[in-house]
């Protein structure tokens, strides 16, 4: 996929807020370390996205709007994130509002999970795939991180996750070298365009 253009154009804690302009939308979920915002930075290759090295400063729902076609949606992240639970809660709020109200918009064409393979996945992980499916919407698993471990590391590190997790398609992906920006493309076509 080329990028012609790519920017942030909303920030938003409830649907009162969301574009209205009726582009389709894919969705980025993963725990708040995960590095969704350097992943959306390196596919566009643009700054567009706030980077932190403190874990949860994505608090909102952010819209990215790509080639003026369709949206790519940073949500806020769920596990590591240092912060009341009443604020998890608020989170996992807004991102239950946000799948209802755009996949009952027919706007939501699939989501993005975030997987760091150093990391076990748990009941959260599973939950999440649960959900998106219970929509009627796809979702494709991203491993970030992948230039942090050896080929065979990533290998078994997926293949744990894979045991307790239905992860299906899968993108390796790295923000430092690049890695799997082109696969990462490809995947995100084929949400929008329904294919398999």
């Amino acid at each position: 996929m080329k990028i012609t253009s790519a920017e942030f154009t909303a920030s938003a804690v409830n649907s009162r807020s969301f574009p209205k302009d009726g582009l389709p939308e894919v969705a980025l979920i993963g725990r708040s370390n995960v590095g969704k915002s350097s992943l959306i930075n390196t596919f566009t290759n643009r700054k567009i996205a706030k980077t932190s090295s403190t874990p949860g400063k994505t608090r909102t729902i952010n819209f990215y709007r790509i080639n003026n076609s369709f949206y790519i949606v940073d949500l806020p992240g769920f596990g590591y994130a240092k912060v009341p639970a009443s604020e998890k809660k608020t989170w996992e709020r807004m991102t239950g509002d946000y799948f209802r109200d755009r996949a009952d918009r027919g706007l939501l064409r699939g989501a993005l999970i975030i997987l760091d393979p150093r990391r076990e996945a748990g009941e959260v992980e599973e939950n999440i795939y649960r959900w998106i499916e219970g929509l009627g919407a796809r979702a494709i698993t991203v491993f970030t991180k992948s230039d942090k471990l050896s080929r065979n590391k990533i290998s078994s590190g997926i293949a744990k996750i894979k045991r307790s997790i239905p992860v299906g398609g899968h993108v390796i992906f790295s923000s430092l070298n690049g890695e799997g920006r082109d696969a990462l493309g490809k995947s995100i076509r084929e949400l929008l365009e329904g294919g398999p």
